[in-house]
């Protein structure tokens, strides 16, 4: 990129955020104003076309795929994942920003949560809980389930976006979903207050993140994976709970999987407990991930084949 073209871009970096938050707004609006099982088949379709006309998102996903599945899934299965991706995306997209008009009431009528006990025996101890998961499913419907229909208080680590106005109106999303935020780089004291109130913790943590990692395996391949996160669950020795939300065949409800708390054996040895509590997450996450697979957000680059970091 020219020198030119990279000072344009600068100059033109706040205003060309602001078009986007516009019209996104304006998008919502009209969402929310149609019956919802409307605004659900725009989004979807909305995610079919992406497939076809984002040929850089969709060649990430099908290079992926081809890394995670090759000699276990031939390349027409791939591709019917990749558009499932697409998919998914719209159908989570529709949910999320329609929330103001469904509330929790709906919430309540299409979230199954299976093995609920295992959770709430886990807040019983009275540490809080780290709920480790991944961008699978709608996952943000996850800590709304929790706070609204279990009643446990849940705040969500997540990444700031780059756009100031989309990351408000995002942020007021989550809120009103009963969500409390923790960004990325500002929470160590929040997070520990907050699990020695008894509350819990959501953690995405099926991502490459910048800066130290431990390297794991991931579908037999080597992959970053964020230290924070494994230094968190070592640090506090809060009960781990693996939670992951599926979307069903029907599209529009979901089964919210509890899985068996982890558990680990600390050697005292930092970092090798560090790439063990690692490991063993990671572990689960493909685990859900295989029997998922069009529902994860492929187009992350895990590997780090595109990154220098």
């Amino acid at each position: 990129m020219s020198s030119n073209r990279k000072k344009w871009r600068r100059l033109t970096r706040k205003p060309r955020r602001y078009l986007v938050y516009i019209v996104t707004v304006v998008f919502r609006r009209i969402l929310l104003l149609l019956p919802f099982s409307i605004s659900f088949r725009i989004c979807q379709t909305l995610g079919l076309l992406s497939y076809y006309f984002l040929p850089g998102e969709r060649g990430k996903i099908l290079a992926n795929l081809e890394r995670a599945f090759l000699g276990d899934k031939d390349e027409k299965t791939r591709k019917e994942i990749a558009r499932e991706v697409f998919l998914n995306a719209g159908r989570t997209f529709a949910e999320a920003i329609c929330w103001p008009r469904l509330g929790f009431d709906y919430l309540k009528r299409h979230i199954e949560i299976k093995n609920k006990e295992r959770l709430l025996k886990a807040y019983d101890q009275g540490r809080g809980i780290i709920g480790v998961t991944a961008h699978l499913g709608n996952w943000e419907y996850m800590a709304a389930a929790f706070s609204g229909i279990l009643r446990v208080p849940f705040a969500v680590i997540a990444k700031e976006y780059s756009n100031p106005w989309l990351n408000r109106m995002l942020e007021r999303n989550r809120r009103s979903m009963g969500v409390d935020i923790i960004y990325r780089g500002q929470g160590g004291l929040a997070i520990l207050k907050r699990l020695r109130k008894n509350e819990g913790l959501g953690i995405l943590a099926d991502q490459r993140l910048r800066g130290e990692g431990v390297f794991v395996n991931f579908f037999g391949h080597p992959a970053k994976t964020s230290r924070s996160v494994a230094e968190i669950i070592l640090r506090t020795r809060a009960p781990v709970v693996p939670v992951f939300i599926i979307r069903n065949k029907d599209l529009t409800t979901h089964t919210l999987f509890v899985h068996n708390p982890l558990v680990f054996t600390f050697s005292g040895d930092k970092e090798n407990d560090l790439k063990n509590i690692a490991e063993e997450y990671t572990r689960i996450i493909e685990q859900y991930i295989r029997d998922y697979p069009g529902q994860w957000m492929w187009m992350h680059d895990r590997w780090g084949i595109n990154s220098k970091h």
